[in-house]
């Protein structure tokens, strides 16, 4: 009778531990999908919007949580929002010059400028962090952009600070708890353009979540 029952729960632990790995496979799988999304979403052409956009689409059918699937229709209403601009380009015809009551001084500076115009550079496209990196650990990353860009995106356990003169963002990540790789995306933007940075932050190891809590 004991030897019928260890064999029972030795069963059950083995569906659990196949139940963890698989769903840890599929949230990896969902997040890779989801990040070859963002690097497509970044060329602007219609091609590669619509791949972006079956990125999405692949992702949003695995993950499990609603709070990433809505994200997954933000990135897909992005890319059809492009895809629309994109079509809807025509060359400029020749005008004739006409006299305008607007200084062309101001008129210049006011002017926004097209996307194809704006240069966003990043120094790097991806960090690497440890699950308990040391306290005030911080990355640099260099911003090269001739118009002003700003931080559109990034998930809440990634911070961001600017340099004084905003050439330079310094990121931070919190403590990871989960017990799972994690990986996010912060976003930089600047007239239409955009810019994409992979945060990956390892797996804490039960050893050390035991010292941590003791």
């Amino acid at each position: 009778m004991k030897k019928k029952r260890n064999i029972v729960l030795c069963r059950i632990v083995s569906i659990i531990v196949m139940l963890t790995v698989f769903h840890v496979n599929v949230k990896a799988q969902a997040d890779q999908l989801y990040l070859e999304g963002k690097k497509l979403a970044q060329v602007m052409t219609v091609k590669s919007q619509n791949a972006a956009i079956g990125k999405f689409e692949g992702a949003k059918v695995i993950y499990m949580r609603a709070n990433k699937k809505k994200l997954c229709d933000k990135e897909i209403s992005i890319c059809r929002e492009n895809i629309k601009k994109i079509k809807g380009r025509e060359p400029k015809k020749p005008q004739k010059p006409e006299p305008s009551p607007v200084d062309p001084v101001v008129a210049d500076s006011v002017a926004m400028p097209a996307s194809d115009d704006v240069s966003l550079v990043l120094s790097k496209t991806t960090l690497d962090f440890k699950a308990y990196p040391k306290e005030g650990y911080t990355q640099t990353v260099e911003v090269k952009c001739n118009y002003d860009w700003k931080i559109t995106e990034k998930p809440e356990w990634v911070n961001t600070f600017f340099s004084e003169d905003k050439t330079k963002i310094n990121i931070s990540v919190k403590d990871n708890e989960s017990g799972d790789k994690r990986a996010g995306v912060v976003e930089i933007t600047s007239h239409g353009k955009r810019a994409t940075l992979i945060i990956n932050q390892g797996k804490s190891s039960k050893l050390r979540k035991l010292t941590r809590k003791i």
